[in-house]
């Protein structure tokens, strides 16, 4: 975990676009610690992708990677397919199966959060791991947006 220099970067330059890749490059060098084979052959999906920062880590690790969020904003020059998708209102199994699939920072927005939680087998392949994670409310960066 590298909460002490995103500290320092974020008290030094509040939440630029390098605090977001260093946040992004932990949380898949994490993922990649915990067993999930990244790369070729990986179907991934980047749940409510915002900019795209997290699926472009994975697609630097060679991941073939889907973007779904409510409206495309990715950054310029990110690669991969966009779909425009509302995970309160919209079926999850119409974005398909993935091998690894990503939600962060987005679950605190979701005004139906068990929805997601309850449906969130019907995009992972067999043996597919569902990634979730969320600012906590109480840190430096909580109640954000």
């Amino acid at each position: 975990m590298i909460l002490h220099k995103l500290l320092l970067r974020y008290a030094r330059h509040g939440d630029d676009a390098l605090f977001y890749s260093m946040q992004a490059d932990d949380a898949i060098r994490w993922i990649a610690g915990s067993g999930v084979k990244l790369g070729p052959g990986t179907r991934a999906l980047d749940l409510g992708c915002g900019h795209g920062i997290l699926g472009t880590e994975l697609a630097k690790r060679g991941c073939e990677v889907v973007f779904a969020d409510e409206s495309n904003i990715l950054l310029p020059g990110v690669q991969g397919t966009f779909r425009a998708f509302n995970i309160d209102r919209q079926n999850l199994a119409e974005l398909g199966e993935y091998d690894l699939v990503i939600c962060s920072n987005v679950f605190e927005h979701l005004a139906k959060p068990d929805q997601l939680i309850a449906s969130a087998h019907h995009i992972l392949k067999k043996g597919g791991v569902f990634f979730l994670s969320w600012t906590n409310w109480l840190s430096i960066w909580g109640g954000h947006e």
